[in-house]
């Protein structure tokens, strides 16, 4: 027959226990220069007129040298985003548990 080992009350949590949390896509955007785009970074915004560049979207992904190239000729500051999933507790004051990777 099984005999826990202790027993837990109201006054002393079980320590195995998960605290619940929620998970929540976190967006951020940020103005850089041209010269410090990546590759698969998002591209939302150039500082000069949609109509005055050679892109037919508003708004890409870097996928190619060729198009990192493109965009740093054409403008000198962009604006980009990136998402983040965060880890956010349900329970506590200090609300942020943690960050899993990013866009």
């Amino acid at each position: 027959m099984f005999k826990p080992t202790k027993k837990y009350s109201a006054t002393s949590p079980n320590p195995n226990r998960q605290k619940p949390v929620t998970m929540k896509v976190v967006k951020n955007t940020r103005w850089i220069h041209s010269n410090e785009l990546k590759m698969g970074m998002y591209v939302r915004e150039l500082e000069i007129p949609w109509e005055e560049t050679n892109f037919m979207f508003q708004g890409f992904v870097i996928d190619s040298l060729e198009l990192l190239q493109d965009v740093q000729a054409a403008t000198e500051y962009c604006c980009v985003e990136s998402e983040k999933v965060a880890r956010i507790s349900t329970t506590g004051n200090n609300r942020l548990c943690g960050v899993y990777g990013s866009r």
